[in-house]
């Protein structure tokens, strides 16, 4: 809808949940909803690139995904404005919930 009303032209809007989760919540969640241990690992990014690279993928692309992950781990993404909120008119879903209905949906 935004994009296409009055009022948002050359408007840049930075969309989050309006929780931010690490990946050892996500994990805690998988194992809540799962009934089973689910964990997560925090590698090195040399340890990361070097299982990406071992399953195939080329080494410049590991790195880069390493990267990635590397920079989200350390809190890139922890971000919530409440922006999207806003512009959808209700609340984000939580981790639990949204973790809940994928699994049920599976």
């Amino acid at each position: 809808m935004v994009l296409s009303t009055t009022g948002h032209e050359n408007t840049i809007y930075e969309l989050a949940g309006d929780t931010a989760w690490t990946y050892d919540e996500l994990a805690t969640t998988l194992s809540r909803t799962l009934q089973r241990d689910i964990r997560y690992e925090n590698l090195s990014e040399s340890d990361h690139i070097d299982r990406l690279a071992s399953a195939g993928l080329a080494r410049s692309v590991a790195e880069i995904n390493a990267a990635i992950e590397t920079n989200t781990v350390q809190g890139a993404l922890e971000f919530s404005n409440g922006t999207l909120s806003r512009l959808i008119g209700h609340e984000t879903e939580t981790i639990d919930s949204a973790v809940r209905r994928i699994v049920r949906s599976s």
